[in-house]
């Protein structure tokens, strides 16, 4: 109930019902047990009442520290996985959870979500983990969105647990069906009473309804890769100047490369984007975390250079990661002889001790 940018959303009117009973019904398909984790501040006494007549558990505790909050549920309700969603996601879909946890279970991961390479509508946010992972990320966290986002400690250290993407094949991540600004509240309210998107309904027969409301501009913007990207990245890593500039100085080679493109589509600690303008791939980037850290790398299409879409594609990716807390501090390695890509750090905000070798190293916080 007290949320910054919307206080009271989650007892808001929606349709016929209440956000939290809109949601709570979605849930009642999901092959789980269903509880309510709130604070025990004062105001949220209302959201346990509402909880409780629909006959859905309530646990309490923290108003930050909601990390904590979780492991009190599990104290509470026993259980070896956890599936966590939220209370701003009135269209969170019970066939999504279940497959995240069917997933979830079959690839031995010990983090699996579809928000952290986002193909999804934002307002589908699952996240599935193991309640050991829970509880050791308890012990672990230290820092406060640590803390109060659950389990940014968890994708933050791919080098301690096993993560895994769930994706789509629509590329949907710019579509919005999450409760956060006044304005959220009457676009889903205009789905709900205009549209009649029920509790019933699947987020496919959602989407069927209110249709796709992003469209590709002609500006730069980054999206997810995906398999048909393949041989535009190989040609983007086997660029001559790319190679040139490289620590390795060779070519990849395509076996290789299929192989790391097949694990890396599935495992959130490398994060591959393609910087499209309109329909036109002009480039990429991506990402690999350890321990909170993004090492990047990027390129540029040769016939696109000189355009200023090297410093566009850093600028998007920085504010990409912005939204999911998985980087505190992002690095980049760049051949002294790049000036192009030299610049592009400089320009972001990076900064660089230049050093004497044969590469810079280029640092921004987050």
């Amino acid at each position: 109930m007290g949320s910054r940018r919307l206080p009271g959303k989650t007892l808001m009117p929606l349709g016929d019902e209440t956000v939290l009973t809109f949601i709570l019904k979605r849930l009642q398909r999901v092959k789980a047990k269903v509880m309510v984790a709130t604070s025990s501040e004062k105001e949220d006494d209302p959201i346990e009442q509402e909880a409780e007549r629909l006959g859905v558990p309530a646990v309490r505790g923290d108003s930050m520290d909601v990390l904590h909050r979780f492991l009190e549920v599990l104290d509470a309700f026993p259980a070896e996985t956890v599936v966590r969603v939220t209370g701003d996601c009135p269209f969170i879909d019970p066939g999504l959870i279940n497959e995240a946890v069917e997933r979830f279970d079959s690839s031995g991961a010990d983090y699996l979500s579809n928000s952290l390479v986002r193909t999804y509508p934002k307002g589908l946010d699952v996240e599935v983990l193991r309640a050991s992972t829970l509880r050791e990320a308890d012990r672990q966290a230290k820092e406060a969105a640590e803390r109060e986002h659950v389990t940014p400690y968890i994708y933050r250290h791919p080098e301690v647990f096993t993560l895994r993407n769930l994706r789509t094949s629509h590329l949907l991540g710019k579509e919005r069906w999450v409760i956060d600004t006044p304005e959220d509240l009457a676009r889903i309210r205009k789905y709900v009473e205009g549209l009649g998107c029920s509790p019933e309904m699947t987020w496919l027969e959602i989407l069927q309804r209110v249709g796709i409301r992003h469209q590709p501009k002609d500006t730069l913007r980054l999206r997810p890769a995906i398999l048909t990207d393949e041989e535009f990245l190989l040609a983007m890593r086997n660029d001559p100047t790319t190679v040139r500039t490289s620590r390795s100085g060779r070519a990849v080679n395509p076996a290789d490369h299929h192989e790391w493109f097949g694990r890396a589509l599935e495992n959130p600690a490398t994060r591959i984007w393609i910087g499209m303008v309109g329909d036109l791939p002009i480039g990429q980037v991506r990402i690999d975390v350890v321990a909170g850290v993004g090492r990047i790398s990027f390129s540029v299409e040769k016939v696109e250079r000189s355009k200023g879409y090297g410093t566009q594609i850093i600028s998007a990716l920085v504010a990409e990661l912005k939204e999911d807390h998985q980087v505190t501090l992002f690095e980049a390695e760049v051949h002294r002889d790049n000036l192009p890509s030299r610049r592009c750090f400089e320009t972001n905000g990076f900064t660089t001790d230049s050093g004497n070798g044969e590469f810079i190293e280029f640092h921004r916080r987050i």
